[in-house]
Order: structure tokens, then C-alpha cells, then sequence
């Protein structure tokens, strides 16, 4: 119930059933109206342990956004193809 209400409220995709059993849900709230007295949802985290990741590839030049050696992320990320361990997050926030 609760994670439909906020992919309804900040318009998020739904999570599959493996992802959600492996991952931490932080909810940000906000005091609602005196007339309610409910909160009302303004933010969410989801937090899910990662065993390895990629290292950001930081000054990336035009000729190489080419290269088999980088992976396209998002916008002007880009990142090493090399996994590397890691002892940290993955986090989705959504608000």
C-alpha cells in the first residue's frame, strides 16, 4: 500500500518484488495541514547494498566518448567498464 502511494505521489517507477526485498525504502515527510494531520510524502530513498561498482571516468574528452573502455550512464556520465568491490549503496532518490 505504501509504495503504491508514493509512486503515485512522485510519479515513480515500481519497483520489481527482488529489488524491494533487497532494499531499504527512507521516507522524507513533511507536516500536512492542521486540517488533516497526516504528513504528506515529499521524498523517498531507496537504499540497496552493492558488492561492486564503477569508477567514474571524470574529464572525459570528445574523442573519447567513443572509446569500448567507458559506459554511457546518463547525460555526461560516464564510467570505467571495470568492476571494482565495493562496500557501499546503490541509492534512488525520488522527490
Amino acid at each position: 500500500m505504501i509504495l503504491s502511494t508514493i509512486n503515485l505521489a512522485l510519479s515513480a517507477p515500481s519497483l520489481t518484488s527482488q529489488a524491494l526485498a533487497a532494499s531499504k525504502a527512507y521516507l522524507f515527510l513533511v507536516p500536512g495541514s492542521k486540517s488533516t494531520k497526516r504528513e504528506q510524502i515529499v521524498g523517498c530513498l531507496i537504499a540497496q547494498r552493492i558488492k561492486t561498482a564503477m569508477e567514474v571516468a571524470e574529464d572525459v574528452g570528445v574523442d573519447a566518448l567513443d572509446s569500448p573502455s567507458l559506459v554511457h550512464v546518463d547525460g555526461g556520465l560516464y564510467c570505467r567498464r571495470a568492476n571494482l568491490p565495493s562496500k557501499c549503496f546503490s541509492l534512488l532518490i525520488y522527490s
